[in-house]
């Protein structure tokens, strides 16, 4: 089974997202779920999921700069962004940091 870290400031995302994917169905497990950046980096780095879910937008640090510092120690795992913006910008910021999907939140089962 794969492993999945979910990290969102909002509860609510949290929600949405384990409650929209079909984790288990597909193989995957979620371990962990953080709604602070600086706690989900030092966990990630810890277990070593196999797929992390970050929001794009957090206080402190952005979900890019996240996925920035996970990669330079962890290079394999894989990310989809979540975010409540559907700007341009973001979206070509991901892809440079070679993330696997951008997905809007809410999320839709369609989606998921």
């Amino acid at each position: 089974m794969y492993t999945v870290y979910l990290v969102d400031d909002e509860k609510w995302a949290l929600y949405d997202v384990r409650h929209t994917c079909p984790f288990n169905e597909v193989g995957f497990e979620v371990i962990c779920e953080n709604t602070n950046a600086f706690r989900a980096l030092d966990d990630i780095l810890e277990m070593k999921p196999h797929v992390v879910f970050a929001d794009i937008r957090m206080p402190a640090v952005t979900g890019l700069d996240l996925i920035h510092l996970i990669k330079q120690k962890l290079p394999h795992t894989i990310f989809v962004i979540l975010s409540g913006y559907s700007e341009f910008e973001y979206a070509t910021d991901a892809l440079r940091l070679r993330v696997f999907d951008y997905c809007l939140k809410p999320m839709e089962e369609e989606s998921a």
